[in-house]
């Protein structure tokens, strides 16, 4: 029973202070009990240091995190290399492209113009295996039929009323 719902069984006795649930929640959730007015106690030396492992963290961490409009995306000149978008919008590009063998059921990657030329001569070709239909299903006899009665049922018109 969490310690919040402690407060609906006032009946069993003793009373917490506020002082003791603040105490009682911290034990139970391994935090270090803090008082209201209580404040670390750091001195002049301890500030200067932390100061200071803190602007090295940042120095070594270059700018630190770059904040940006979403409306308005960095340009891709300040783009980090290799980032998607950083050598501009996509262009079109002819290669790589990949050829097909539809006696064999194969595919290749070709790389360049010569490559696709010698493909193209050996019987490859550029547009991709046709789409085959499934296979018509076989059913016996009395399926058949009960399919038959079901289609004949489905299309009947409803009487007019």
């Amino acid at each position: 029973m969490p310690i919040n719902e402690a407060s609906r069984y006032s009946n069993r006795g003793g009373e917490l202070t506020e002082l003791q649930k603040r105490e009682a929640e911290a034990a139970i959730y391994g935090l270090p009990v803090l008082m209201p007015n209580m404040q670390p106690e750091l001195s002049a030396e301890d500030i200067a240091r932390m100061r200071q492992i803190l602007a090295q963290h940042d120095s070594a961490q270059g700018a630190g995190l770059r904040e940006f409009d979403l409306n308005r995306p960095p340009r891709a000149e300040t783009l980090a290399p290799g980032t998607p978008g950083a050598n501009g919008p996509y262009q079109w590009q002819a290669f790589p492209r990949m050829l097909y063998d539809h006696e064999n059921r194969v595919y290749k990657t070709v790389r360049n113009q010569v490559e696709q030329d010698q493909l193209l001569e050996a019987g490859w070709r550029v547009d991709p295996y046709p789409a085959e239909p499934p296979a018509e299903p076989e059913f016996d006899a009395a399926t058949r039929a009960e399919i038959a009665a079901i289609d004949t049922e489905a299309r009947r018109k409803p009487p007019k009323k």
